[in-house]
């Protein structure tokens, strides 16, 4: 049992996704630079409650996963105890509460509770659901957006709008990429999933489109006075346009060929796309 079976099993690089999300949020909202305490607070629990929810996951999932081939997992290679997921949940979930308690803001509290029940009810039930797991992932990135607004501001701003609107359709064409990649083991589960339903051809048309929308709304602040921040900010295009070209590209690559090999590949490319995303979100609101 290694660090590196710690992180693979946390899935820690969404973490810190969701997490910068979150801080991203707090930085559009105040157009500068938002108090630590905000900062710390607003970028520790929703890592904490990814690892929650993603490492409930794979104890519930471990069956699929060995079906699925899944080596990229600590529990299908047995290099993790089984019951040791379940104890980390129960742990990190009920602190990410009570942190989120404390920073004594009501709205941003009432999503850290609901996205602890969500992503309990995502592990027991919705993921059975076709396009309900994949709209819940989708808001698990735009929702850390939309809370770090809250924190600092009691409504939504426009232009978070946006950019939670093309965090969400990335992250829904994400988790369609996954449900590429699990047929198998979904299949001999009784899982009903969008590749499933529609064949791999098909699916593949729906994740094309999810990537090439959610440019249009990365690149309109640029062309449209939504934020002054993001009108016109040659620094935040270069950045959004570098988003939008990987995300094309992803696009492009997984309508023509959806080998195993090549969905593999292009699923860690589209968390590429986010974080350079919440860089150009972040970017465009301080410089």
């Amino acid at each position: 049992m290694h660090l590196r079976d710690w992180y693979n099993l946390t899935r820690l690089d969404h973490g810190l996704i969701w997490g910068a999300a979150v801080v991203a949020g707090e930085f559009i909202a105040c157009q500068g630079f938002p108090p630590p305490a905000y900062v710390i607070l607003g970028f520790i629990i929703p890592v904490l409650i990814e690892v929650g929810i993603f490492t409930l996951n794979d104890y519930i999932d471990v069956e699929s996963d060995i079906l699925n081939n899944r080596i990229d997992r600590p529990l299908t290679r047995k290099a993790i105890s089984k019951q040791y997921p379940l104890y980390v949940s129960m742990a990190v979930l009920p602190v990410a509460a009570v942190l989120g308690a404390m920073m004594y803001v009501l709205k941003p509290f009432i999503i850290v509770i609901g996205f602890i029940i969500l992503g309990l009810l995502y592990n027991l039930k919705l993921k059975e659901v076709p396009m309900v797991k994949n709209m819940v992932m989708g808001l698990c990135i735009a929702a850390p957006l939309v809370g770090g607004n809250l924190v600092v501001t009691n409504r939504v701003l426009p232009v978070i709008m946006f950019f939670g609107t093309a965090a969400f359709i990335s992250g829904f064409g994400r988790e369609v990429l996954k449900d590429m990649m699990d047929v198998v083991g979904d299949k001999a589960c009784g899982c009903v999933t969008l590749p499933i339903m529609f064949g791999l051809k098909k699916t593949a048309l729906i994740v094309s489109s999810s990537l090439i929308g959610a440019c249009g709304f990365i690149l309109f602040p640029y062309f449209y006075p939504v934020d002054p921040s993001f009108y016109h900010d040659a620094l935040y295009l270069s950045l959004a346009l570098l988003t939008s070209s990987l995300s094309l590209y992803c696009a492009y690559s997984v309508s023509k060929n959806q080998s195993l090999k090549n969905i593999q590949w292009l699923r860690k490319r589209s968390l590429n796309v986010l974080e350079i995303g919440i860089i150009a979100f972040i970017t465009g609101a301080i410089l």
